[in-house]
């Protein structure tokens, strides 16, 4: 393995564990919930069909992430 792929795969074994996360998040909880103004106090909770768009693009990004790991 030369350097470069040395340098992404150190990239990507810091990236995956951290989309892998979020996606556990997101599938745990009920209704995701985001902060709508800058003082911590207010949120409101994403609608489930958004909540399911960004873990499918989790997904996505998992799945090319582990792919690109098998050709390094």
């Amino acid at each position: 393995m030369n350097i470069k792929n040395l340098e992404r795969a150190a990239e990507i074994a810091d990236e995956l564990p951290r989309l892998e996360n979020a996606r556990h998040i997101l599938s745990e909880q009920e209704g995701a919930r985001i902060e709508v103004t800058g003082n911590g106090e207010e949120y409101e909770t994403i609608p489930n069909s958004v909540k399911m768009n960004v873990i499918n693009v989790l997904n996505i990004e998992i799945n090319h992430l582990k792919e690109e790991l098998k050709t390094l």
